[in-house]
């Protein structure tokens, strides 16, 4: 079934169901990442990369036993961004 279907039966605007599929997509999506980064951030004391890079250099947290929640956070922080930014040109 298509969008234009579903907005049919709907009785909706096929643009306005697709905007507002992809704003609660990206929503959820947000929240999942959000929700990763406070994990991680707990799990090491930290509320950012940035932190966590600090703690690091300073050897309060050891690198062997946090280097893959380092990128994995790192990565989750550019996604947010990315989000962030594609759920405010949708506004």
């Amino acid at each position: 079934m298509t969008i234009k279907e579903i907005a049919h039966q709907l009785e909706l605007n096929p643009r306005e169901l697709e905007k507002e599929s992809v704003r609660i997509y990206l929503t959820q999506r947000l929240h999942h990442v959000e929700t990763e980064v406070f994990r991680i951030g707990l799990k090491h004391g930290v509320k950012n990369i940035w932190e966590m890079d600090r703690l690091i250099k300073k050897g309060k947290i050891h690198e062997n036993n946090s280097w893959e929640d380092f990128f994995i956070l790192d990565s989750l922080e550019a996604e947010r961004n990315k989000i962030k930014s594609l759920l405010s040109k949708l506004k």
